[in-house]
């Protein structure tokens, strides 16, 4: 399938937007402000 990069993937949106892309079978890439912050 296709690379993906997801900007803001550690919001509510990204979130649905990353499982969605990787149960369809893409290679996702998350991108989050703070990977360890809140």
């Amino acid at each position: 399938m296709s690379r993906i990069v997801v900007f803001g993937a550690g919001g509510n949106a990204g979130r649905r937007v990353v499982a969605e892309a990787v149960s369809r079978g893409h290679t996702v890439t998350a991108v989050v402000r703070d990977p360890g912050g809140h």
